[in-house]
């Protein structure tokens, strides 16, 4: 019922944080910020563009649609965010919805958080945990209690 009223009412606050997303990581890529190393300036990549690409292309898109390839059409097309179920609507629905969840879209949400933990890792010798990302606003905080509900947040939300 609560997730109904946020799809409904805050859904277009959803889209549009996640469009923001990936006009900046557009930018990110081609500004001056996207020639910041992730690693140490004496370091040398392990692997070409290319290679690293296609790692994590094929890593996140294979474990993902090992299970989801099929189940989040059908979770959609069964139990629409508004509509009625089983029907052509929903049909067309969850397979919008499906692009939209395995798409640019989601790839720029998750390399942005990955940018951020990996710089702050690789460059700043922080652990690579999704809590270092704050240690810029809570220093070393992020080492105790805080730091541990961080993540708790993370997986609560999602």
């Amino acid at each position: 019922m609560l997730q109904e009223w946020f799809a409904i009412h805050l859904g277009w606050i959803y889209i549009l944080s996640v469009g923001g997303i990936l006009l900046f990581s557009i930018y990110l890529c081609f500004s001056r910020l996207g020639e910041i190393k992730l690693g140490q300036d004496h370091e040398h990549p392990e692997f070409k563009n290319l290679s690293w690409f296609s790692m994590l292309f094929s890593a996140g898109m294979g474990t993902g649609l090992v299970f989801w390839g099929v189940a989040e059409p059908i979770i959609h097309f069964s139990y629409p965010p508004v509509g009625e179920a089983y029907s052509l609507i929903s049909a067309q629905a969850a397979m919008q919805i499906t692009f939209f969840h395995w798409g640019v879209h989601a790839w720029a949400v998750y390399s942005l958080i990955a940018i951020a933990m990996a710089y702050f890792s690789y460059r700043k010798d922080l652990p690579l945990l999704p809590r270092s990302i704050f240690y810029p606003l809570l220093r070393d905080r992020v080492f105790g209690m805080i730091g541990h509900i961080i993540p708790q947040f993370g997986i609560r939300i999602g």
